[in-house]
């Protein structure tokens, strides 16, 4: 299969767009519901773990130059790898088919009120799908021009929220304990921590100059945090915990909460969008990718359509209602950690030990 490249600038980028991704509309409510005024310490919580996991993939590619997660897991472990391999395929349509969900949910209840949702699914999928036959490359292009865009809109509707910003609702700090804090911690880092971060393992062996890789991705993923707290803190200040919590996005509960807020909403709107879609696109292309090398097949792009399909089928029929879709948010850190974290952690573990083990075994 032809190789992309990209530069370590683009793929920071990419890794911005997906950390933020559909999680700044979702993750200030389902972080403050849990830690109340204490919220804004869970993505912090979550730095140690993230740099830990980018760690574990920058040294699995190094250990195995230009190869994909699913392409080094047979490498490593041989047979049992490929059925590791499957798991991870299934977890990157799986994540991608709940974005995808979120994302029309979230258009179709902001915005787009009238719009039948599978009027969206369509062509969401559609311009996803144009992005990844188009390539790596483009789609690199094309987010590392949007994404700089899309988070000065985010600081620029950041500032104007915060007229009515009241400081005050982030004390008492810790009144519940530390407990409630770990808790959220724990879910901000599986959710959109390690989901953003294990997609980067089906892209990081294809950026062109792999010099100091880990400290480049480091920064843009010290940075999507920051941007993450300040969503969760305006949420705070603006609405007091208990009203961010009960609100499904309080990211625009808190601009209708300013006079003007609603010439501001279709511009909170676009910017959700674009990062909604650059971490839709990257569960789109590590898919098809995946899949692809699993299979050794000589090309990714006759799997876009029916791929597609799958993501389309699986975000329409996922859930059956509500309540079955928030019983397994509940569970969700617990369903994805293990994959997010365990699998890297085991694949190098697993590396390490057969490199030291390889000279033994050649004399």
């Amino acid at each position: 299969m032809e190789k992309e490249y990209i530069s370590a600038r683009q793929c920071i980028f990419l890794l911005i767009g997906s950390i933020i991704g559909i999680s700044l509309m979702l993750v200030p409510s389902l972080t403050i519901v849990i830690a109340k005024q204490d919220a804004w310490l869970a993505p912090w919580l979550s730095t140690i773990p993230g740099l830990v996991l980018i760690s574990l993939l920058v040294s699995l590619n190094k250990m195995y130059p230009g190869q994909s997660l699913v392409q080094y897991s047979s490498s490593i472990l041989g047979l049992p790898g490929y059925f590791l391999s499957l798991l991870m395929l299934w977890f990157f349509l799986f994540l991608g088919a709940l974005n995808l969900r979120s994302m029309v949910h979230f258009l179709t209840s902001i915005i787009l009120f009238e719009t039948p949702p599978s009027i969206l699914y369509f062509f969401i999928i559609l311009l996803c799908a144009y992005g990844i036959k188009l390539g790596l490359e483009v789609m690199a292009r094309a987010f590392s021009l949007l994404i700089p865009f899309t988070i000065i809109l985010a600081l620029i509707i950041q500032v104007f929220s915060m007229i009515n910003a009241d400081f005050e609702k982030l004390l008492p700090i810790l009144s519940n304990g530390v407990l409630p804090v770990i808790h959220a911690g724990l879910n901000f880092t599986a959710f959109p921590v390690g989901e953003a971060l294990v997609l980067f393992s089906m892209i990081i062996y294809q950026v062109k100059n792999l010099r100091g890789i880990g400290a480049k991705l480091s920064s843009g993923f010290i940075f999507a945090i920051f941007i993450l707290f300040l969503v969760i803190e305006r949420a705070i200040v603006t609405l007091g915990p208990e009203r961010a919590s009960r609100s499904i996005y309080s990211i625009a509960a808190a601009i209708n909460t300013v006079s003007g807020g609603g010439i501001i909403l279709p511009f909170l709107t676009l910017n959700g969008f674009v990062f909604s879609v650059s971490e839709l696109i990257l569960c789109y292309y590590a898919f098809v990718t995946g899949v692809a090398h699993w299979a050794k097949l000589s090309d990714y792009k006759p799997l876009i359509l029916p791929a597609g399909a799958l993501f389309m089928v699986l975000g329409i029929y996922s859930f059956e209602n509500a309540i079955e879709e928030a019983t397994f948010s509940s569970i969700w850190t617990v369903y994805a950690l293990p994959i997010e974290f365990g699998i890297p952690l085991l694949l190098w573990v697993a590396a390490v030990i057969k490199s030291r083990l390889k000279p033994t075994n050649q004399l």
